[in-house]
């Protein structure tokens, strides 16, 4: 679908065409469970945070420090950026850049579909500067401001909770350094990159029959995600950490609970098992959209430099079976990810024969 039609789409359509009709789901969604809530500031937080990162790959959390006055106003900016006009969005079109596309377009996964998504992105690779001068040339800081505060706060508190997950596996910083060489504006962000996500999901006339976000796993470490509303995401299940499981159906959607508004999701990537060796799984998620609420979200996603190799802690491997990924860096696996999408992280397993 061409970057115009497909930004003054939404304004426009009164039922779901058939290029956005999706086929009903096999898997269920659970009403008795949900996905763990975790108070940073509790003093069981770390082993609630290993067990979720064991038995479901994401989680909420809460007490997480983020201050109220900086969600306001990064909310504030998801709402004007999602109501230009579609021409305003064309001039910041997306981009190919060197870590990847940036700008106004279809998310990468959306390849591996036959079927639209109910859906529009903004992604941002580096300083959103540039883009916020496409869009607001004569006050592009009242945006890119925001957003680098925001990513400041993400990218530190996306540290504090990989220190956490090396704890919890008895693991220290030397443990898990990174393989190759760390460039320098790297090493200023205690040596983690990352992109920013922005995400519209307009109100659906039939959101049963549409799909805000495609089920998928992320090729980053850990991604933290805000939301605008408590509604949307759900999560696959394998079973392991559900009740009320009827036979037959082990394999659940799992939907967050109506935490406070202030909480924020967790959602472990690809990188996390290899790093892991296997004891940490990532995520399996998709969006769902709803007939009369708009809502926006926001994913940063952190993986390691660009130039080091990803492969699993020493001491989580066992020596007689050795390890159960090979290594890779982030580039790399996104690149494996682009052909593969989700048997990726399943191609990079290492035979034991």
């Amino acid at each position: 679908m061409p970057t115009s039609t497909h930004l003054n789409f939404f304004e426009s359509v009164r039922e779901v065409p058939d290029s956005h009709l999706w086929t009903v789901d096999d898997h269920p969604t659970s009403k008795h469970e949900s996905v763990p809530v975790i108070d940073l500031s509790g003093p069981t937080a770390m082993a609630q945070l290993m067990e979720a990162c064991e038995k479901w790959g994401a989680f909420q959390i809460v007490g997480h420090g983020i201050p109220d006055v900086l969600l306001d106003r990064f909310q504030a900016q998801l709402d004007r950026l999602f109501s230009l006009p579609a021409e305003r969005k064309e001039l910041a079109a997306q981009e190919r850049c060197s870590d990847g596309l940036s700008g106004f377009g279809r998310i990468p996964i959306a390849s591996f579909f036959s079927k639209e998504m109910w859906t529009e992105g903004f992604t941002i690779v580096g300083s959103p500067a540039e883009q916020a001068r496409k869009m607001w040339p004569d006050d592009p800081h009242q945006f890119s401001d925001v957003i680098e505060e925001f990513n400041k706060e993400m990218r530190r508190l996306g540290r504090r909770l990989i220190r956490m997950m090396q704890l919890s596996l008895g693991l220290d910083e030397e443990e898990m350094v990174w393989d190759g060489p760390v460039e320098e504006e790297e090493k200023e962000d205690n040596d983690f990159t990352g992109a920013l996500r922005l995400n519209s999901y307009p109100a659906c006339p039939d959101p049963d029959r549409a799909m805000g976000m495609a089920a998928h796993t992320d090729s980053s470490l850990i991604t933290l995600l805000y939301r605008s509303v408590p509604s949307g995401l759900q999560v696959l299940q394998d079973g392991s950490g559900l009740q009320q499981q009827p036979p037959g159906q082990a394999r659940r959607w799992v939907a967050m609970s109506p935490v406070p508004a202030r909480s924020l999701i967790i959602i472990l990537g690809d990188l996390s098992p290899i790093l892991t060796n296997g004891r940490f799984k990532s995520a399996l998620h998709r969006v769902v959209v709803d007939r009369i609420d708009c809502h926006t979200s926001a994913a940063h996603f952190i993986g390691p430099p660009r130039r080091v190799t990803v492969k699993p802690a020493a001491k989580l491997v066992d020596p007689n079976r050795g390890p159960c990924y090979r290594a890779v860096s982030w580039p790399e696996y996104r690149d494996v990810k682009a052909k593969f999408f989700q048997q990726a992280l399943e191609s990079l397993k290492v035979s034991k024969e």
